[in-house]
């Protein structure tokens, strides 16, 4: 794995663990009403798929270990281009649900580049 892959795939876990920080134990009602941790989220997403989409430039084999990564760099694009078009419920329901699997397909990507 390249280097500079290696370390774009380190900026979408670290933008992880950010929205995790950001988010902790709060409830959808909170999030909902609070503009900057939303803002906060949208960016750190925004560099999720921008990262995945610089490393996949880099490196080929990221698109079949990440299956889902023409739909993260699409969320990009939109939270980018149509960011007026967010509806944050279904953006907390993709956290919840997708961002915790793509943390782990990210770890053993890197682990196994490791090994190579």
């Amino acid at each position: 794995m390249a280097k500079t892959a290696k370390l774009r795939l380190l900026d979408a876990l670290e933008a992880i663990a950010s929205i995790n920080s950001f988010i902790g134990s709060l409830p959808l009602e909170d999030f909902l009403a609070n503009a900057m941790v939303q803002a906060a989220v949208l960016f750190k997403l925004g560099v999720i798929g921008e990262a995945l989409n610089k490393a996949a430039e880099l490196d080929d084999s990221l698109r079949e270990a990440i299956p889902d990564l023409g739909k993260i760099i699409g969320m990009r694009n939109r939270i980018v281009h149509a960011y007026d078009q967010i509806d944050f419920e279904i953006l907390w329901d993709a956290i919840h649900s997708d961002l915790p699997d793509l943390k782990i397909r990210l770890e053993n990507y890197l682990a196994e580049g490791e090994n190579v």
